[in-house]
């Protein structure tokens, strides 16, 4: 893995604690780690719907985009974009500079799925 691959998780918060512990008793330096974590499958299905997923493909191609140049290129509706966008910049998978560009600034977003989310135990 290296700097530029955002690391998603999906998985209850005590996970995450868990995976801090074991870090902390560990002892040893932990390596700094671009991650975003989801409670439940479904808060990661909202956030990483279809279409965003194609907008992310598409910026990565073609970096540096206003929203209304995506829109074209994606021939979807401006405000429809402007809303994923929106979202992606706020969960930090997508990035806007001062004059309005958006940019994907990871190589590799990996996933990590924990089995049993979502369900009774």
């Amino acid at each position: 893995m290296n700097d530029k691959t955002l690391m998603v998780y999906i998985g209850s918060a005590e996970d995450a604690l868990k995976d801090f512990l074991e870090v902390w008793k560990s002892g040893k330096p932990a390596n700094p780690v671009n991650r975003l974590s989801f409670e439940s499958m479904a808060g990661f299905m909202r956030a990483f719907t279809p279409k965003r997923w194609e907008l992310l493909e598409v910026l990565k191609r073609n970096s540096g985009q206003s929203i209304n140049q995506l829109a074209q290129l994606l021939g979807r509706d401006y405000k429809n974009v402007h809303t994923d966008i929106q979202t992606l910049v706020e969960l930090g998978i997508v990035e806007k500079d001062k004059s309005g560009l958006v940019s994907v600034p990871w190589d590799e977003i990996e996933t990590h799925v924990k089995l049993g989310i979502g369900m009774a135990a």
